[in-house]
């Protein structure tokens, strides 16, 4: 657990944001992502739409898989030596 702190610590430092915030970007991708069994429901809720004819809007199809995009300087990770 120290080690996982210690690694966050470094990020935040180089990323200039607080602790807080960089485990509430964190916490903010991972509720953006969908869960293998949350995937499944939507992909078999599209193929039965699909299959009665109708086709499922984009916009319903990507609406959870989208992510906040992370700033430049938390995509590098830390450079711990």
């Amino acid at each position: 657990m120290e080690e996982a702190l210690t690694v966050l610590k470094v990020r935040v430092v180089r990323a200039g944001q607080s602790l807080q915030a960089y485990v509430r970007y964190l916490l903010e991708g991972e509720a953006a992502m969908l869960t293998a069994e949350e995937a499944a429901e939507q992909a078999c809720s599209i193929a039965v739409s699909s299959s009665a004819g109708a086709v499922a809007p984009m916009a319903t199809a990507t609406t959870h898989q989208k992510a906040t995009p992370k700033p430049a300087a938390w995509s590098a990770g830390p450079r711990l030596s």
